[in-house]
């Protein structure tokens, strides 16, 4: 349920795009042959990787896309039963609070996990609405762009764009970087 942030934005993407939020692998690098017979390996739109262990000793190494891809530590992890996660090198995903359904309490504050690529930087957008009716279509929504980079030790996040007519997460956004970085906002 904390991936549900980013979920929401990726059904606007699909909705928008027409792009599939559950994509094989081979959508990270088109050009690597490798990637396209790998089906030990799948994506969550473009920042997510998902490595489901499907053999029984779990022996088969599986062909990961190249790039930076940071294995994203979740409670539970320690249970066979659940699939390696990893955060592409470059990617901002928007993130929410630990709950055990949809209702429990807002999704309030967000948190960026942010993951740099081998050029020091990362992109994320983020979706939201009111959750529902239709006056998104009226421009009753937030689309917002997030850029960071880094210099030294300092990673600096600054909102590069952003399109609709809610507020911004100027109260309820944390920054979750790689790392030991002090973080500017």
């Amino acid at each position: 349920y904390m991936l549900l942030p980013y979920y929401y934005s990726l059904f606007y993407e699909a909705h928008t795009t027409g792009m599939p939020i559950m994509r094989p692998v081979f959508f990270a690098d088109p050009t690597d042959r490798a990637l396209r017979t790998e089906d030990d390996l799948f994506l969550i739109g473009d920042g997510l990787l998902v490595h489901p262990q499907l053999t029984l000793n779990a022996d088969r190494v599986p062909a990961f896309p190249k790039g930076i891809w940071r294995e994203l530590p979740l409670e539970g992890a320690d249970n066979p039963d659940i699939p390696d996660f990893y955060i592409k090198g470059g990617s901002i995903l928007p993130t929410g609070p630990k709950v055990q359904y949809v209702g429990e309490k807002p999704l309030d504050p967000l948190t960026l996990l942010v993951t740099l690529d081998e050029h020091i930087a990362a992109q994320g957008t983020i979706y939201r609405d009111s959750g529902e009716g239709f006056a998104y279509r009226e421009g009753d929504s937030l689309l917002a762009t997030y850029l960071a980079s880094r210099t030294g030790n300092t990673v600096t996040i600054e909102r590069a764009r952003s399109d609709g007519s809610l507020p911004e997460h100027t109260h309820g956004l944390h920054v979750s970087p790689e790392g030991n970085s002090d973080i500017v906002f």
